[in-house]
């Protein structure tokens, strides 16, 4: 059984990629790589968090690391965690903010990126 499904698709240019259920140690490098393949020549990747139910210190590590990847590469990382979500509390502790961008929703994200929806 999977603990995190990744779902990808694209607005514009931009990657949305959708993760749900949980990422911890056991299954951090499959979801690594799968979002690194999702974001190819794009501007930069959305990751919506909004279906988390679990992240631990290996999920946040992901986070810093792959912000740091896509840094390196000229693109950008924005995550989306809803205002509500427990995932988001987990993110303030871990300083997440001051490496990666954080939005409340897509659309903010996408226009952080520079991606109108409209």
């Amino acid at each position: 059984m999977k603990l995190a499904y990744v779902s990808v698709e694209l607005s514009g240019s931009i990657p949305i990629a959708r993760v749900e259920g949980e990422i911890d140690l056991s299954n951090v490098e499959e979801t690594r790589d799968s979002l690194l393949a999702a974001v190819t020549s794009a501007p930069g990747l959305v990751l919506d968090l909004s279906r988390i139910a679990y992240l631990d210190s290996a999920g946040v590590r992901l986070l810093f690391d792959l912000g740091r990847r896509l840094h390196e590469r000229g693109q950008r990382l924005v995550v989306v965690v809803p205002d509500e979500a427990p995932t988001g509390r987990v993110l303030d502790v871990a300083r997440v903010a001051a490496a990666v961008e954080i939005r409340s929703d897509v659309t903010a994200a996408l226009a952080a990126i520079g991606h109108s929806t409209s």
